[in-house]
């Protein structure tokens, strides 16, 4: 991405290191309480290496065989041969081959289950053998077309030959994981009671290339606590958490997507029917297929004719790459130490750039990072409306400085984006961007789409920007920050408990002591230093008016927030807005202002979007609450109507790095 840029200007802070040590934990306590949107750490998945899920199964008792497959080996005598002997399933097998049967196929399948279980911990090989043995014959239960017509949905046995299915594909899996023989473009033979079987593995529907699936792990192998909500669907293959290669993209794409990343998949094991395969020695084999499906992608396929639905988890996949501990410190290091988190600073995806679907590009806000929208992206994506016409952006931005610089970078990823992925602009879902905000995310994402004038410059400064006396580096830094045209992008904006006419009025204090303990990037000081040594007479009370940090361009005195607050709307965007109203049995002041706790609705509210609601939460929930969920729902189909009428919504002019305002900026409005 583009390398990021000093803040337009700031002036030096007086502070000393002892100060800044004295104060740390004084202010940190306040700033987690009064001022910021404090990510949790609400993801916590447990491995549990200590008594691994396999293992608890290989202990369990063997069950004895259903009553129904207990009366298949009787009617063919084969139960005085022992349930789980090899002899008994050899006799059931020709039975099978005299007269197919689905009794007959579940009894093989059961057999094989319990007989595989039974070996896992003392002869693996032969394990697996039983497991792909039952497998076979529940495939053939499931999908063999001469039973078409025969099977009953409603016959508990046909749920319990899906879960046998299941579990057996499951337990073939785990070895395959365990000899790291679970890799797309993999290939491997197995013995079975049919003969040989060779098994090829590949990817399906995935946007991801082959090359970047690294490792794989069994969703039953992990405890969702975290997230609220786990989504999740019913049917047939095993769930799994794949995660990715990092650095196999081109350089230029790899910025995109955060180290660790995990996606969910299903595993399912498809049978080449109908087809005689000879392997290198002339045997004969049965050749299958491990088919890995993306479950954000669909959630159901076509096996041998009949539509199937697939067992799939989208939620645990997700927990286990929050669970990073780094990303649970991008908060707070956002904000203390924003000379060095500009350096992570930038547009993140967790799915690969997928063109047309629409981009909703997430803000998070003040001491937060985009790990604060999981919830929401974990609840929206479950939905087939929102996930199958839409792709969930993050802006991640260091929450420090003054998100005036924020929104300036932010234009900027936007327009670099944009030439990565669809340079000639022929993608027309690039066109119809949502951008969702936070708290002062929420302003971030409303500057996207304004056009300012020179009412921001008049701000801070009588004198016109050309007549500046500063270096043309200078001039341009400011002329990034202080005079801009609307994202040509942006559609629809969308913004969450924003403070739109300021907050933290009550504790000004705190503001200067704070102002000690951020540590703004080298370049933003050196700029503040040039313009403020030598250019003082052209800004307002020498250039105190200038927001430094965040919390400086939040407070209602920042003479930026009032003019921000009455800057119209852009005539081409639909704008939303929901407010939290904090429950009174969370307010610590019965006399405190109308709000969410750190925002009042005084601020909140925006008589001119067009829509607004208010939902009971506090400031650092609003955004995950489900009627705030919900409402994002309803404002994406919405915005999918408005996309989809004939003549769809009204395109702006595309604009380029080199459209930016010139030095000498005239703007109508």
């Amino acid at each position: 991405m583009t390398s990021r840029r000093p803040c337009f200007i700031t002036r030096l802070n007086g502070a000393s290191r002892s100060f800044r040590t004295g104060v740390l934990s004084l202010c940190a306590l306040f700033v987690l309480s009064m001022n910021g949107c404090v990510s949790r750490k609400y993801v916590e998945v447990r491995d549990n290496w200590y008594q691994p899920s396999s293992l608890v199964e290989n202990f369990k008792p063997t069950p004895p065989p259903s009553e129904r497959t207990e009366l298949i080996l009787r009617s063919n005598d084969l139960e005085r041969l022992g349930a789980e002997s090899e002899d008994a399933i050899a006799g059931l097998v020709e039975v099978y081959e005299k007269q197919p049967s689905l009794e007959t196929a579940y009894a093989i399948a059961e057999l094989n289950h319990a007989a595989g279980r039974k070996l896992s911990m003392i002869n693996p090989e032969k394990s697996v053998e039983h497991h792909v043995s039952g497998l076979g014959y529940a495939y053939r239960y499931l999908f063999d077309a001469q039973f078409d017509g025969q099977r009953n949905s409603y016959d508990p046995q046909f749920r319990g030959i899906c879960d046998l299915y299941n579990h057996s594909l499951e337990a073939c899996l785990r070895t395959a994981q365990k000899y790291k023989l679970l890799k797309p473009g993999s290939s491997i033979e197995v013995n079975t009671c049919q003969g040989k079987t060779e098994f090829t593995c590949k990817t399906v529907g995935f946007d991801w290339d082959p090359g970047e699936f690294d490792e794989f792990k069994l969703v039953a192998d992990y405890r969702l606590v975290g997230l609220p909500n786990r989504h999740r669907t019913h049917g047939l293959g095993v769930p799994l958490i794949a995660i990715r290669k990092d650095g196999s993209e081109t350089a230029d794409r790899e910025q995109f997507y955060p180290r660790g990343l995990s996606f969910p998949v299903t595993a399912f094991l498809r049978w080449e029917r109908d087809s005689d395969y000879t392997n290198a020695s002339g045997e004969k084999i049965t050749k299958c297929v491990l088919e890995l499906h993306d479950p954000v992608a669909r959630n159901e396929i076509v096996v041998e004719g009949k539509t199937t639905p697939l067992e799939s988890d989208i939620s645990t996949p997700l927990a286990y790459f929050l669970n990073n501990p780094t990303l649970q410190k991008l908060d707070y290091y956002g904000f203390f130490r924003p000379d060095k988190a500009e350096q992570v600073s930038g547009l993140y995806m967790i799915q690969p750039y997928q063109p047309g679907k629409i981009p909703v590009l997430m803000v998070h806000g003040l001491l937060s990072s985009p790990m604060t929208w999981m919830e929401a992206l974990n609840d929206l994506r479950s939905m087939p409306e929102i996930r199958d016409r839409y792709q969930f952006w993050f802006y991640l931005y260091p929450t420090g400085g003054s998100f005036w610089e924020s929104a300036a970078d932010l234009r900027e990823e936007l327009a670099e984006t944009r030439n990565i992925f669809d340079p000639n602009h022929e993608q027309s879902e690039l066109d119809q961007m949502v951008v969702v905000g936070h708290s002062m995310g929420g302003l971030i994402a409303r500057l996207a789409s304004l056009n300012s004038g020179d009412r921001f410059w008049n701000t801070v400064s009588d004198t016109p920007l050309d007549q500046v006396d500063a270096s043309l580096a200078v001039k341009r830094e400011l002329a990034r920050a202080y005079f801009f045209k609307p994202v040509p992008e942006v559609r629809r904006v969308v913004t969450i408990a924003s403070p739109h006419r300021g907050s933290g009025e009550e504790t000004p204090i705190y503001r200067n002591l704070l102002r000690g303990l951020v540590t703004l990037p080298d370049r933003t000081t050196e700029v503040g230093r040039e313009l403020l040594a030598s250019e003082k007479r052209f800004f307002r009370n020498n250039g105190r008016v200038v927001p430094v940090t965040s919390l400086d361009a939040l407070a209602p005195t920042s003479p930026l927030i009032p003019v921000l607050a009455e800057a119209p709307n852009w005539r081409t965007v639909s704008y939303h807005n929901i407010f939290a109203v904090e429950p009174h049995k969370f307010t610590d002041n019965p006399h405190a202002p109308e709000g969410d706790g750190i925002v009042t609705v005084a601020s909140a509210r925006r008589e001119d979007f067009d829509s607004q609601i208010s939902i009971e939460a506090t400031h650092t929930t609003a955004h995950r609450h489900p009627l705030a969920i919900l409402e994002l729902r309803r404002i994406l189909l919405e915005h999918l109507e408005a996309v989809d009428r004939p003549h769809g919504i009204q395109l702006l002019e595309h604009t380029t790095m080199d459209d930016r305002p010139s030095l000498q900026p005239e703007f109508a409005d």
